[in-house]
């Protein structure tokens, strides 16, 4: 893609178009100063930020440069981080207690209460690092166990409902090769019914009222009324109702080819990719509802370990610029004084860095910048989903081998 409007807008073209013109009435329903019906690209609205960087209408961004990623990664990262006050004030408060624990073994080193000596350094460095070595094994574990999580979302959630979609849609461009209208009629319905499901989905996914997701996917033409109400009135599993309405249909198309040998194979064939479409979202509900989170438990022991570990932090660095204070000449205060502010400063910047980095990734159809762009993703299977049903699938009469075999 490229990241200038004029050149996106070309690499999107014309709009989707299932049907001779004015064949079926066009939707153009607005919410807000929005227009979200889901035949137009005027949905999508590229605006370019920094190198490698896109955004989307939907206020999501998205990175298609992955050596942008790398190099641009760690300052996208910390910079929310920064904005958020609480953080900044953690890491002056631990800056103010190893600034405390400084002077006050300053004073009692000074009035003969104590002495600051390189026994008490050593003592304080392998109390941090024992703690240290615990939590770094149980921080890594929470951090990268969440990553694994994010990628299971996308690969075999979203992924996974994409692909067997996409599987779904080609098999039927070559058994309906048909450009009557009632095939027509039928690949559209089942396209916008397909599409309704992960707009449900994402709807879900973001923990929004089901009667306002379920409005907006009305709004945006990927349901009627009445399937509204009936996918409201599902107390449980509402996302994958539409798979119940999408394979009746086939199995009804099917019931008009009775004498087809093939039928009872290809209806199989449907039911075992609507499976897999449900396994997709069920995938992904799982993991950005409650079911997926990690245990509560360790939640709270990562979050006092880490304030603990910011304790420690302070103890030891209060009791090494203590002894450097009392032992070392100027000249070395000056360098080691500077190299412990900017650790007591900085780390518990880093950290609550990586904590905030495993909230944004545990549901990523919220409103991060780092969550999916939603009708970006929309965009790319309804034009997939069309280029089988329609494009593809009409042109075959006039491919060479297939009027060589006909």
């Amino acid at each position: 893609l490229r990241h200038d409007c004029s050149a996106a807008a070309s690499a999107l073209g014309p709009s989707a178009t299932m049907g001779p013109p004015n064949e079926y009435e066009e939707l153009s329903v607005e919410i807000g100063n929005k227009d979200l019906s889901w035949e137009k690209d005027d949905l999508l609205t590229y605006a370019t930020t920094h190198h490698g960087i896109v955004k989307t209408s939907n206020g999501k961004i998205y990175d298609y440069r992955l050596d942008r990623v790398l190099r641009l990664g760690f300052f996208r990262i910390v910079s929310p981080v920064l904005k958020d006050g609480f953080v900044v004030m953690q890491a002056l408060a631990v800056m103010g207690i190893a600034v405390g624990i400084c002077s006050g073994l300053v004073a009692l080193d000074e009035a003969n209460v104590i002495e600051v000596d390189a026994t008490l350094c050593a003592m304080a460095d392998s109390v941090f690092n024992y703690f240290g070595a615990l939590m770094g094994f149980l921080f890594g574990y929470y951090v990268f166990s969440a990553v694994a999580q994010a990628d299971q979302c996308k690969n075999f959630g979203v992924g996974g409902y994409m692909g067997a979609g996409a599987n779904l849609m080609m098999l039927t461009a070559g058994w309906f090769p048909e450009s009557d209208a009632q095939t027509r009629e039928f690949k559209r319905e089942v396209l916008r019914l397909s599409l309704s499901i992960f707009a449900l989905t994402c709807g879900e996914g973001a923990e929004k009222p089901k009667d306002e997701v379920i409005s907006e996917v009305v709004a945006r033409g990927l349901l009627t009324d009445s399937e509204a109400k009936a996918v409201k009135a599902a107390q449980g599993g509402h996302c994958n109702v539409p798979l119940i309405w999408i394979q009746e249909a086939y199995r009804k198309k099917f019931d008009m080819q009775a004498d087809d040998p093939c039928v009872v194979v290809r209806m199989a064939k449907v039911e075992t990719l609507t499976i897999q479409m449900r396994g997709g979202i069920g995938t992904i509900l799982s993991l950005v509802s409650g079911w997926g989170l990690q245990p509560l438990p360790l939640v709270h022991m990562m979050s006092g370990l880490v304030k603990w570990q910011f304790f420690l932090l302070a103890l030891k660095e209060g009791i090494a610029v203590a002894f450097m204070l009392e032992h070392m000449p100027p000249a070395a205060q000056v360098s080691q004084l500077t190299m412990s502010a900017l650790i007591v400063f900085l780390t518990p910047i880093i950290f609550q860095s990586l904590l905030e980095v495993v909230a944004q990734i545990r549901n990523p159809f919220g409103d991060d910048w780092v969550d999916y762009p939603r009708l970006l993703f929309h965009k790319w299977v309804r034009d997939e989903f069309t280029t089988y049903l329609f494009t593809a699938s009409e042109a075959s009469p006039n491919i060479r081998v297939i009027k060589k075999l006909s």
